[in-house]
């Protein structure tokens, strides 16, 4: 059983933002187009829909930063590391460059830090 733990993770937060938030018709109406969570310890991103212009409804989970543990491919062990993930959205006004006017966007970083400080 403790192989369930370091497999993929199930996120109800993204199941809850689809069924609740993201896809709601008033929400769509009123332009909402990202659904931001965090502290999960897994970063995540998904995308509900998609637009021909580019623009995108999504649903962003930072995650944490904390330590965390990952079953390896060998499936026979485990690798521990630092999970950091950092979401940068923009105004309509900022980041113009190369999108349909009006529109938000959105950079999404995840990393893993693997440095020990002694």
């Amino acid at each position: 059983m403790v192989a369930r733990l370091f497999g993929e993770e199930d996120d109800r937060l993204l199941k809850g933002a689809a069924a609740e938030e993201a896809l709601q018709p008033a929400q769509a109406a009123r332009g909402i187009e990202r659904v931001v969570y965090g502290h999960t310890h897994r970063a995540l991103h998904r995308y509900f829909s998609g637009e021909r212009d580019g623009r995108a409804r999504m649903y962003v989970n930072t995650g944490t930063y904390l330590p965390l543990i990952t079953r390896a491919a060998d499936r026979r062990s485990f690798v521990s590391s630092l999970q950091m993930s950092l979401a940068y959205f923009y105004r309509p006004d900022e980041d113009t460059d190369g999108k349909v006017p009006g529109t938000t966007s959105v950079d999404i970083w995840t990393g893993i830090r693997r440095k020990l400080y002694a």
